[in-house]
């Protein structure tokens, strides 16, 4: 696996993310892939995985509405 060094942080975000692993039981390396694949999403997640978030998402939100609902929609202040 490829090595990566990070220089000329600041002492601030270096606590920050020393005490983020800590709260998490972490070593900071850990810490730090952690947030990298949090923010740039993770190649891990399995197709099957995203598919079931995707139902849920799904379900919570309606595919359509029909006109009366729409109304009444507007008329609690929702555009």
């Amino acid at each position: 696996m490829p090595n990566i060094s990070l220089k000329n942080i600041s002492d601030s975000l270096y606590r920050r993310l020393k005490d983020s692993a800590v709260q998490h039981h972490r070593s900071l390396n850990k810490e730090m892939i952690a947030r990298l694949e949090a923010q740039l999403g993770s190649p891990h997640l399995d197709v099957e995985q995203k598919l079931a978030e995707i139902r849920i998402l799904r379900q919570r939100v309606p595919l359509y509405a029909n006109p009366e609902e729409i109304d009444a929609f507007r008329q609690e202040g929702r555009p």
